[in-house]
């Protein structure tokens, strides 16, 4: 399936959050 705009915010702010969560759980 072809990745969704960059420009996407929602999209940023999920990539942003996951990788929040992923660092936090480190």
């Amino acid at each position: 399936s072809p990745a969704p705009p960059a420009c996407d915010p929602r999209l940023l702010n999920k990539l942003l959050r996951d990788d929040h969560v992923l660092h936090g759980r480190l």
